[in-house]
C-alpha cells in the first residue's frame, strides 16, 4: 500500500451508463489509499444511486464541471488530487500506483511539487471505422500548449492545487485547459506512464469531421480572446439535443456575431497568430502518415520553422489564411446542410 493518500474526483451529469465501468476499474487499483468522491451536478437518471452504490463519496453540486470539481477538491483531505471524466478507463490494476511514484520522483528530483502529471489516451473505437487517427493519442504525449485535458486525468499535488487556486467557475467548459495553463507557468507537465482508456462518444453522436471542426471553433474562440462564444454555445448545445448529424453552420454564425462586437483586424491577427502556434500539428499529422516512429516535419518545425515564424512579422497573413478558411468551412457546411431532408 502507497504511504501517500489519493482523493479521486469525478463530476458526474447523467452517467448511469458510464459509470459502473469506472468505479469497477477503481476499485481494482492495487498499491493506493484512494478516496473516491463523485460530485453529481444534478443527475435525473439512476447516477447517483449508482454512485452510492459503488463505496465511494457523494457530493451534490450546482451544474457546471467547474463548480464540481471545485466542491470535490474543498472536501479532499488526502496528499494528492486525481480529477478524472465518468467514462475514463483504467485499463491496469496498478496504473495509479505507478502515476504517484513516478509524480513523487518528479517532486523529488526538482525539490519542489510544482509538477503535475497527466495521461496519455488510447481512445476505445468508433463502430464501423475503426480506432481514431493515431494523431489524436500520439498529441496526448507531447506535453505541448492546448494538448492537455481534462479527460487524460490530473494528477497533483493537494498542496500545489491549493496554491494554484480553483476551477475558473466563471468559464461553461474549457476549465481543465485553463488549469492546464496555469500549472504550466507555474510549474511544469509531465507525462504519467501507461494510459487511461477513453469513450469516443462524441465522435460516435457527432462524427469525426464535425467534432474536429467545432472543438477547432472552441480552441479558436479560446486561445484568440472570443469568449461570448463559449458562453452562448451551450444553447446551441440544448437547442440542438442530442442530433447526432449536428448542424455546424448555425455555430459558424454565432462565432461571426461575437466576433463582429469585437475589433475585426484585432482578433483576425490574433487568430493569426494562433494558427502560426499551431502549425507543428498538420505537420505531426504529416509525419504520422509517412513515417513509422520518426518525427522528421516535427523537427524541422520545432528547430527552424517556428524560431524563423516568431521573428519574421507574418500573423497578419496567418490571419487572412484564418478568415479564408473559416469562411471557406462555414459556405460548406451551410451549403451541406440545407440539402440535407
Amino acid at each position: 500500500m502507497s504511504p501517500y493518500s489519493l482523493s479521486i474526483i469525478v463530476p458526474v451529469l447523467n452517467e448511469a451508463e458510464a459509470l459502473p465501468r469506472l468505479l469497477e476499474d477503481l476499485h481494482r487499483q492495487t498499491g493506493v489509499s484512494a478516496d473516491i468522491c463523485l460530485v453529481d451536478g444534478g443527475s435525473v437518471d439512476d447516477t447517483a444511486a449508482i454512485a452510492r452504490k459503488g463505496n465511494g463519496r457523494l457530493l451534490a453540486s450546482s451544474p457546471g464541471r467547474a463548480r464540481q470539481l471545485n466542491r470535490g477538491a474543498e472536501t479532499a483531505r488526502s496528499d494528492f488530487l486525481l480529477f478524472l471524466h465518468a467514462d475514463s478507463r483504467l485499463p491496469r490494476h496498478d496504473l495509479l500506483e505507478k502515476a504517484i511514484a513516478c509524480l513523487v520522483s518528479a517532486q523529488r528530483l526538482a525539490g519542489h511539487d510544482r509538477i503535475a502529471g497527466h495521461f496519455p489516451l488510447l481512445f476505445d473505437g468508433i463502430p464501423g471505422k475503426g480506432r481514431p487517427p493515431r494523431y489524436w493519442e500520439v498529441k496526448t504525449r507531447s506535453n505541448r500548449p492546448g494538448t492537455i485535458h481534462g479527460d487524460q486525468g490530473l494528477l497533483l499535488s493537494t498542496g500545489f492545487f491549493r496554491e494554484l487556486g480553483p476551477f475558473d467557475q466563471s468559464l461553461p467548459y474549457m476549465e481543465d485547459e485553463e488549469m492546464a495553463r496555469r500549472i504550466a507557468r507555474r510549474g511544469r507537465w509531465i507525462t504519467l506512464p501507461g494510459h487511461l482508456l477513453t469513450s469516443s462518444r462524441r465522435f460516435q453522436q457527432e462524427g469525426l469531421s464535425g467534432r474536429m471542426v467545432l472543438n477547432a471553433l472552441i480552441q479558436l474562440a479560446w486561445q484568440a480572446g472570443c469568449p461570448d462564444f463559449l458562453h452562448r454555445a451551450p444553447d446551441l448545445y440544448r437547442a440542438q439535443g442530442r442530433n447526432p448529424k449536428r448542424a455546424l453552420a448555425p455555430f459558424f454564425a454565432l462565432f461571426h456575431h461575437e466576433v463582429r462586437q469585437k475589433s475585426f483586424l484585432s482578433f483576425w491577427y490574433q487568430a493569426g497568430s494562433c494558427l502560426r502556434q499551431e502549425l507543428w500539428q498538420p505537420l505531426l499529422l504529416l509525419d504520422l502518415l509517412l513515417f513509422r516512429k520518426v518525427r522528421p516535419l516535427l523537427v524541422v518545425h520545432d528547430h527552424l520553422l517556428a524560431p524563423a515564424l516568431r521573428i519574421l512579422p507574418l500573423d497578419g497573413l496567418f490571419g487572412v489564411l484564418a478568415f479564408l478558411l473559416f469562411g471557406l468551412l462555414w459556405g460548406t457546411y451551410r451549403l451541406l446542410e440545407a440539402s440535407r431532408p
